[in-house]
């Protein structure tokens, strides 16, 4: 897979997140739907509250929602599934191909579930300090 560092506000921390859909889920005992962001809503909503930079990968939101929903802390990024694995773990192959490529842009990376995961505080901030 091919990844740019989408154009975010100059961070060297990054929450990392996937959101594939139209694979049966087995959580949720149904086919999550495409452009569905409510699914993601409150993940999105939670990195702004925590002014933490993040980027989703998914392979099913329109052009049209990844540009409503971006903002200055969460940038989309579109995949494209293979479904030969489950999307527990190809998620882990997105991520390794982008930081192969954007690693010495960064330096704390943080991967979270999407769906049922919000975020109540920076977790890059050291609270010893």
């Amino acid at each position: 897979m091919h990844f740019d560092l989408p154009q975010i506000h100059p961070s060297k921390n990054l929450v990392l997140a996937s959101h594939i859909t139209g694979i049966f889920d087995v959580n949720r005992n149904t086919t999550l739907a495409h452009d569905n962001y409510e699914l993601v809503r409150e993940w999105s909503e939670s990195l702004a509250n925590a002014q933490v930079q993040g980027i989703l990968f998914h392979n099913g939101f329109s052009e049209a929602s990844c540009k409503k929903y971006t903002t200055d802390f969460v940038s989309f990024v579109r995949i494209e599934y293979n479904p030969s694995y489950n999307p527990n773990v190809f998620r882990y192959f997105v991520y390794r191909d982008f930081l192969e490529k954007n690693i010495s842009q960064l330096d704390t990376v943080f991967c979270t579930d999407v769906s049922d995961v919000v975020l109540v505080k920076n977790p890059f901030t050291d609270s010893r300090r």
